[in-house]
């Protein structure tokens, strides 16, 4: 469903990058397969066990030539480093939840505290109203 969602809006990462967990990698293949991109998801230890400032780090270390990431990883830390780059306050990421940020830059060490602009919120119970 979430696949779905992203496909319906045209969403092409550069990277897909997940914790090693298996319900990350699941879920990341799974979202991938629906988009088209299951042949660039890459498995990343610096997904698990992280705090939002590990993460930010990671988003920090990004080669420019990565236009655009999705990270799939764990809460509290995803919730915790999208409170962090976005100016909306977002309660909880629920499950299969995603967040799309937008920044104005084209170097990702540039990023920092609410530097980043909310495009979406998706999350499957939203879908499920519909």
């Amino acid at each position: 469903m979430m696949g779905r969602a992203l496909n319906s809006r045209g969403v092409r990462p550069d990277m897909i990058a997940t914790s090693p967990a298996l319900r990350a990698t699941s879920t990341a293949m799974a979202i991938a397969e629906e988009i088209g991109l299951a042949d660039i998801v890459q498995t990343d230890p610096r997904l698990y066990h992280s705090y939002a400032g590990d993460l930010l780090k990671l988003i920090k270390s990004l080669p420019k030539s990565i236009h655009s990431a999705m990270l799939v990883g764990h809460n509290p830390s995803f919730t915790d480093l999208a409170n962090h780059l976005i100016p909306d306050e977002i309660d909880n990421i629920p499950t299969c939840g995603i967040v799309a940020i937008a920044f104005q830059t084209t170097d990702w060490s540039k990023i920092e505290r609410n530097s980043g602009q909310l495009m979406f919120f998706e999350y499957p119970k939203k879908h499920k109203r519909q």
